[in-house]
């Protein structure tokens, strides 16, 4: 993103529309989209290494025949296959954002995107939580039984899913939907020579 380009621009508008702390606003969506790259290579990778490791698993499963096993370490696989999916849709309006495009609408897309992260992370209990909880808990049952053990390892489990879908759904709330709300802010304070300006806030 050109805030160079944006800076000007804002620079150009009339006096009464007051100071905007565009610094700030680059710095933090700059940051967030560091933290976003981050955060999907280590995913990405950790998807990997969790598909292969309970592929091996599956293999060991079929070969001796406990068919329960294999069906929750296939769920696993798919999962981690799934996880970078669900990364990559996230990011998909970035790919809108063309530098080249005119103020408003480039600011709109870095707000889409501030919005498409915070939905994913509000939803991860859904596609990341969730399926994980699930396989993991089929494959200790299905190995070992309900024993005691087994049962705590599950609750364990589950109050690590809790904490992660709660983490997610905070994150959302206090860096990307705050971001998005800031640059809904800016591009309703830029109506300049004919552009038009959304008339109504972006669905949540």
């Amino acid at each position: 993103m050109d805030w160079d380009r944006i800076r000007n621009e804002w620079r150009q508008q009339p006096a009464e529309q007051g100071a905007i702390a565009i610094d700030a606003l680059r710095h933090r969506d700059e940051a967030l989209a560091r933290q976003v790259r981050s955060r999907d290579r280590i995913e990405t990778v950790a998807a990997v290494v969790v598909g292969l490791a309970f592929t091996a698993i599956g293999v060991v499963a079929v070969r001796v025949g406990a068919w329960l096993e294999v069906m929750f370490a296939a769920w696993l696989v798919a999962w981690a296959i799934s996880v970078p999916v669900w990364l990559r849709r996230g990011r998909a309006p970035s790919r809108q954002a063309d530098p080249g495009l005119p103020l408003l609408q480039h600011l709109q897309c870095r707000r889409d995107l501030a919005l498409a992260q915070a939905r994913m992370l509000e939803r991860a209990w859904l596609w990341y939580v969730a399926p994980a909880m699930v396989g993991l808990a089929g494959m200790t049952l299905a190995a070992s039984g309900p024993t005691p053990g087994a049962l705590g390892y599950i609750g364990i489990c589950v109050a690590l899913g809790v904490a992660i879908a709660w983490w997610n759904r905070s994150v959302a709330r206090t860096r990307f939907r705050r971001h998005a709300d800031e640059l809904q802010q800016q591009i309703e304070t830029l109506a300049v020579d004919g552009e038009q300006v959304p008339t109504s806030r972006p669905s949540p």
